[in-house]
Formats: structure tokens, sequence, C-alpha cells
């Protein structure tokens, strides 16, 4: 693991390191594969979010759908503005 790297655990069935952008990012192409990594990092855990909207519901928590719907519009848009600015790189 490198020193700009850390282990992040999560409650599911993965484990995975996050790329910190703080250091080490001297060239476009450093910066595009992060921004690749970051891009489908995020859409991935889009995906977990709204997967949880069932879950809610089976604990008697329907009430927090809608909540978790508009994470998940927000997220999207932020996945979309950083799917264009890969564009642009």
């Amino acid at each position: 693991m490198s020193e700009n790297m850390h282990e992040h655990d999560h409650e599911h069935d993965h484990d995975h390191e996050h790329l910190h952008a703080h250091e080490g990012i001297d060239s476009v192409e450093k910066l595009t594969a992060l921004l690749k990594y970051m891009h489908h990092h995020n859409v991935h855990h889009t995906e977990e979010l709204s997967g949880l909207k069932d879950a809610l519901t089976a604990l008697g928590k329907a009430d927090l759908v809608p909540v978790v719907d508009a994470i998940v519009k927000d997220y999207t848009s932020g996945n979309e503005k950083l799917g264009e600015l890969l564009k642009k790189l």
C-alpha cells in the first residue's frame, strides 16, 4: 500500500483502498487515473445506497426512502459532473 492510500473497510462484502489526492498528482495522466477511480467508486456507492431502500422498508422505515432517493439523486448528479470533467481532461 502506498503512503497516499489507506484501507477503508465497509460493512458489506468488499474492502478497498482510497487514494488521497493531496500528494503525488504531478501529471494529467495521474489526475485522470485518480478521477476515473473516484468516479467508478462513487457510482458503486450510489448503487449501494439505492439498494438500501428495500432494507429500510423491510425494517419499518419506509418513510426514509424519499431521503435515500434524494441522496441518490445528489450522488448521481455529482457522478455525472465528474464524468463530464473526465471528458474534458
